[in-house]
């Protein structure tokens, strides 16, 4: 009997998740034929996302955001470019570890990176 109750759980676990979490991504745009050849040519936007099943929930991935900001190293930027853009915006650049001693490759860990974030209102 709990053999039953287990596989009855885990199933509705699945059926749960594949009809709440695992859906294709709505693309919302104006339609153009430029916007139309790049949606052809991103076949992943036309294919059912699947998200990591222990975090499925919006709220639950949050929360592990926010556990992770908090238990994180801050990151330490080595330059900033402010890039003004032709409709007047801002984008900010921010390099880590630009002042990183060049070594020989394959150090992919000390190869500068650009930190690109989303700014909404001056963020």
């Amino acid at each position: 009997m709990t053999l039953f109750i287990v596989v009855l759980l885990a199933s509705l676990a699945v059926a749960y998740y594949l009809k709440t979490a695992a859906r294709k991504p709505q693309v919302v745009y104006r339609d153009t034929g430029f916007n139309r050849n790049m949606l052809a040519r991103l076949p992943q936007l036309s294919q059912r996302f699947f998200p990591t099943p222990w975090l499925f929930n919006t709220h639950l991935q949050l929360i592990v955001l926010g556990l992770e900001k908090a238990f994180s190293p801050a990151l330490d930027y080595s330059h900033t470019d402010i890039l003004t853009m032709r409709d007047g915006g801002t984008t900010s650049l921010d390099w880590v570890g630009l002042d990183t001693p060049p070594t020989p490759p394959p150090c992919w860990s000390c190869i500068p990176l650009p930190v690109l974030r989303k700014a909404c209102a001056g963020w």
